[in-house]
This record gives structure tokens, sequence and C-alpha cells, in this order.
């Protein structure tokens, strides 16, 4: 478990702790590969990374390509990198009406049909292979639970959220799946505050002061942010292809 982010407050009679918590670690299982394929081949032949396109929520396409641009400079960073372009390139190649409509074929159905890839290769698209991915899962679960010394009492609020994906990399020349992954990765913000009750006791007779109310949920983890790690996980499984 790792801490990114934390924020103190002292509110009354509540000392109030925010948390960004990395639990776990990012995962990638169910990894097949093509007879003959290998990461050498797009190395060699070209890569272009279409976008991360999400098929739970509603995500602006422009957020989309974004997260695939993350996506292409981890494949491109270290010195078993694989050169890749970027979603935009591919945006700009293909004109906004075909991008979109493949995107969407693939944000629906998760699958792109032979017509569609020979279409880019069609259009001028001079890599060879295209690496897409979809986000399945995106859910949040709240929780909490408190810890007691005397009089002392913690409480500790979390919001967690769990992302799930699956990635593809596509032969534009073939038509065809050549490689394929699924991915998982959670993190989670926790909010804890202390109280002791005769802190809150003393402030009501001495000043009248209300007790603060306790906090709400934290704000959970965006997409955006748990698919930074699994991006990681599913850049070094291409690279050992």
């Amino acid at each position: 478990m790792r801490v990114v982010g934390i924020l103190v407050k002292w509110a009354g009679a509540l000392f109030l702790i925010s948390l960004l918590v990395l639990t776990g670690c990012a995962t990638v299982e169910g990894i097949w590969c093509a007879e003959g394929f290998s990461s050498q081949d797009m190395r060699e032949d070209g890569l272009v990374v279409g976008s991360v396109v999400d098929a739970v929520d509603e995500t602006d396409p422009q957020s989309e390509r974004l997260w695939g641009t993350f996506l292409r400079e981890e494949l491109e960073d270290g010195d078993d990198a694989i050169p890749a372009r970027d979603p935009e390139e591919l945006y700009q190649a293909l004109g906004s009406e075909q991008y979109d409509a493949l995107m969407d074929e693939y944000r629906s159905t998760g699958a792109l049909s032979p017509e569609s890839l020979h279409g880019i290769a069609d259009s001028g698209v001079d890599d060879r292979y295209m690496v897409l991915v979809r986000v399945l899962r995106s859910d949040v679960e709240e929780s909490e639970d408190s810890e007691s010394e005397g009089d002392d009492v913690t409480y500790t609020k979390k919001s967690n959220r769990t992302v799930e994906v699956v990635a593809q990399v596509f032969d534009l020349e073939a038509g065809a799946v050549v490689w394929r992954a699924a991915g998982s990765n959670e993190m989670e913000r926790e909010t804890t505050y202390d109280k002791a009750d005769w802190v809150e006791r003393a402030l009501s007779e001495l000043i009248g002061m209300e007790p603060e109310s306790e906090p709400d949920y934290p704000e959970a983890p965006t997409t955006r942010d748990v698919l930074t790690r699994l991006h990681e996980r599913l850049a070094s499984e291409l690279k050992e292809a």
C-alpha cells in the first residue's frame, strides 16, 4: 500500500486526515498471443495507439484519446520501448467521421470487423498494428470502520474504485486480433477523523460549541487515476510479448 496524498485539518473537535491510497497492485491476466507474433513485430512494422474507450460511462472522446496518450507514453518508456503513434495522429489520419465510427464500434461490441480494420490500412495509415483498450468496469464502493483507544475514537471512511479493462492488438493487414489481455486495478481515497468524548463535552460546557458533524465519504479516485498504473502494467506485458 502506498500513500500518495495527505490533507490534515483541525476542525473544532475533529482532527481530519484525507489520504489517497494505492491498494494492492494492477494485475494483467488471460494473456493470449497469436502464433508467430511478438513485440518485435510492432517495433519493426509500426504500432499506433487507437484509444482507450469507455464502455461503462459516457466519456468525452477527447479524454479517451488522452488516456490512449498515457498508454503510448508507457510503451515508449525504457530500454525495451515500443515506438508508437499517438491516438491524435490516427484521428487526424482517418478524419473525425471514420475515427469516431471505428471507436463507437469497438466501444459497443468490443471488436472490430475485418472491413473496419482494412479500412484503416486503406486510409493511408502506415503502421501495421493498432492497440485498443476498452474499459469494462469502473465501480465505486464505500465503507467505514472505527477504532477506539480509551475515550478516543478514530473513524475512517473509504471510497474505492475498481477498474477492469481488456486490451487488444490488431493486425491491420490481416484484419485480425494478434494479442489480447485483461487487466484490473483499484485505488481508494480515505478520510480519517479523531474525536475524544471529553473534548466535545468540555467545548460544549465552556463555550457552547456544537461538535463538528462527521465528514462525508471522500470523493472516489477517477477512472483516469486508476488507469495510470494499469497502463504501466499493460505496456510492460506488451513489451515482453
